[in-house]
C-alpha cells in the first residue's frame, strides 16, 4: 500500500512539471503579454506560491477600518485599492483607511487567522473575497454611479430603476460588491435611481450558491437566472416590449491559470488547447451582452 502511495505521488509531482513546462512554453510564444522574459519567469514564480486570504469591509455594514481592531497588523497586510479607487483625492486625505481590504500571506494563514476571520465574516463586518474578484466592481463604479444618477437612456425601461445584468456572476462575489457600491452611493446621495441585479450562471448547483449568498448578504433586489450566457433569453415588460439593459458585466469564462495557487492539482490538466476553445464561447457571450444593451447605451450619440 505505501509503494502504491509513493507511486501516485511520484505520478502526480511529475504531471505537475509537465503542466509547467507545457504553461511556460506557450507563453513564452506569447510576447505581448509581458514586457521582459524576467515577466514571464516572475509569473510562474507566483503560480507556485499559495494564494493570500484577503478580506474586506462589508461596504452595506455600519463599519469603518477603525472597527477591526482583531488582525494581526504583523499578518494581515492592508490593501489600499479599495481605499484608491472608492474616494477622490480628498476624501483619502480624511479617511485614509475606512474602505479598505487586507491579505494574509498563505503560508501564514493557520487556524488561529482562520478561526479570526471566520468570527469577523460571520458578524457581517468583514467579506473573504480575493483582490482580483474586487478590482472589475471597483473598476466600474465610475460607470454604475453614472447611470444611477443620470435619466435613464433605454427608451423601453417603464420604471426608474437601473438594470444591470451580470451574465457570469456565480458565486457572486462581484455581484455582491457592485450592489454594497450602489448601496454606499446612495447613502450619499439618496436621490440616485435605484438598482435591479440580475445574476445568472449556467450551472443549476452554482446559481443556487450564488442566490444563498446574496439573501443572506441583505442583497434582496438580484433576481438569478439560469441560463447559457452566450444564448441569455430576452425578457419582456408587463408591456410586452423586450427589456434593455443599462449595465452588463460579464467575468467569461477562462482557462484559470490564476487559480493554480488556490487549486495546484490543476497543473497536472493544464492544456492549451482548452484556453484556445473557450475563446469562441467568450466571444459569443461578449456579443451577446452588446445585444442585450439598450439601443441608446450601445449609440449615445
Amino acid at each position: 500500500m505505501a509503494a502504491k502511495e509513493a507511486e501516485g505521488v511520484a505520478l502526480s509531482a511529475e504531471r505537475d512539471v509537465m503542466g509547467l513546462a507545457l504553461m511556460r512554453e506557450y507563453y513564452s510564444h506569447q510576447p505581448a503579454l509581458y514586457s521582459t522574459p524576467n515577466d514571464l519567469h516572475e509569473l510562474l514564480q507566483c503560480l507556485s506560491t499559495p494564494l493570500p486570504c484577503t478580506v474586506r469591509l462589508n461596504l452595506s455594514a455600519a463599519a469603518a477600518a477603525s472597527d477591526i481592531g482583531h488582525l494581526d497588523e504583523k499578518i494581515w497586510r492592508p490593501r489600499y485599492c479599495m481605499s484608491q479607487w472608492l474616494l477622490d483625492e480628498g476624501e483619502k486625505r480624511r479617511e485614509e483607511r475606512t474602505h479598505c481590504a487586507w491579505e494574509c500571506p498563505g503560508s501564514m494563514f493557520g487556524e488561529r487567522e482562520r478561526a479570526m476571520g471566520n468570527a469577523l465574516v460571520g458578524s457581517g463586518l468583514l467579506r473573504y473575497q480575493e483582490i482580483v474578484s474586487m478590482l472589475s466592481p471597483v473598476m466600474l463604479r465610475p460607470i454604475l454611479i453614472a447611470a444611477c444618477t443620470l435619466p435613464s437612456p433605454s427608451a423601453n425601461l417603464t420604471s426608474s430603476a437601473v438594470r444591470l445584468l451580470d451574465m457570469c456572476a456565480a458565486p457572486g462575489s462581484k455581484t455582491l460588491l457592485l450592489h454594497e457600491l450602489h448601496q454606499q452611493h446612495k447613502k450619499a446621495s439618496p436621490s440616485v435611481r435605484p438598482l435591479t441585479i440580475i445574476a445568472n450562471d449556467s450551472q443549476s448547483k452554482r446559481c443556487g450558491n450564488a442566490l444563498h449568498r446574496l439573501r443572506s448578504s441583505g442583497c434582496f433586489s438580484a433576481m438569478v437566472t439560469c441560463a447559457d450566457a452566450a444564448e441569455y433569453p430576452s425578457m419582456t415588460d408587463d408591456c410586452g416590449r423586450e427589456v434593455a439593459y443599462d449595465l452588463v458585466v460579464a467575468d467569461v469564462p477562462c482557462s484559470g491559470d490564476g487559480t493554480w495557487r488556490k487549486s495546484p492539482s490543476l497543473r497536472r490538466s493544464w492544456d492549451p488547447a482548452h484556453a484556445a476553445h473557450l475563446h469562441a464561447l467568450q466571444l459569443r457571450i461578449l456579443r451577446r451582452g452588446l445585444q442585450l444593451l439598450g439601443d441608446q447605451v450601445r449609440n449615445p450619440g
